[in-house]
């Protein structure tokens, strides 16, 4: 199976051509021109980069839940689900926020949709 924009007939580029290869994603994709937004999209990406944490995500996808609920319904110890919290937390793939004795886990909402839609698409 072909991947989409891939070419019969790859040749190797010459020094002028990458460097317009390079100008046009920087163009597109100006992240890669931003070292704090390539740091930060980096961490982002880091933090989802977990089984453990991909089922939290879905779980916060569906209702904002403390860490005691994320222990009960993942069966992993609260020192391993603060772990995975914390790199969810550092990621900006989710949010906290205090309710009485309990913190309370949410998804990112200026993120929430796009998470949502990755999840539910298949790779």
């Amino acid at each position: 199976m072909k991947a989409a924009g891939v070419t019969q007939g790859w040749s190797m580029l010459s020094p002028r051509e990458l460097t317009d290869v390079h100008q046009r994603a920087v163009a597109e994709f100006g992240v890669i021109a931003d070292e704090n937004a390539l740091a930060e999209t980096s961490q982002f990406y880091k933090a989802l980069a977990d089984p453990t944490r991909l089922r939290v995500v879905a779980l916060l996808a569906v209702t904002d839940l403390c860490l005691c609920l994320l222990v009960d319904a993942l069966s992993v110890p609260s020192s391993t689900m603060t772990h995975h919290l914390q790199m969810l937390e550092r990621g900006g793939v989710i949010v906290s926020r205090r309710d009485g004795k309990f913190t309370v886990y949410a998804l990112h909402p200026d993120r929430r949709a796009a998470i949502i839609r990755s999840l539910q698409s298949q790779p």
